[in-house]
């Protein structure tokens, strides 16, 4: 399932079907997850002070408009919080090494304290003071 932070749903991937891209037994509506994704990802469609993405991964990154939307949207002067696949080469290695963004990796040791420590970041990121965090 695809579901927006506005409420707006759809079909990611499922089981099955004839024709389309896989990822192991599931098929990927592409056409469905830009329908959804990209206008709330595009800052002149949906202005916004942080833009969240569950996730980077295989299935997303089927879509080459999503891929190129992602790169566009980490070209502009905006805040991003996404998940990113741990595992992956290409497209995938070229986010995690840019030199402008934070990279945490979520543990069984710092995953309880993320969700707070992760928000005052952002609240420090966007009000345009330094974090310490």
């Amino acid at each position: 399932m695809i579901r927006t932070l506005d409420g707006v749903e759809g079909t990611l991937a499922s089981v099955g079907g004839e024709t389309g891209p896989r990822v192991g037994r599931y098929m990927v509506h592409i056409e469905e997850f830009e329908r959804v994704v990209l206008p709330r990802i595009n800052p002149e469609e949906s202005p916004a002070e942080l833009y969240v993405i569950d996730e980077i991964g295989r299935m997303e990154l089927m879509s080459r408009k999503f891929r190129e939307s992602i790169i566009s949207l980490l070209a502009q002067p905006s805040n991003v919080l996404a998940t990113v696949a741990l595992r992956g080469k290409g497209f995938l290695d070229q986010i995690k090494g840019r030199n402008d963004i934070d990279l945490i990796e979520v543990t069984k040791g710092n995953r309880d304290s993320l969700p707070e420590t992760t928000a005052l970041k952002i609240i420090a990121e966007i009000k345009g003071v330094k974090s310490t965090i």
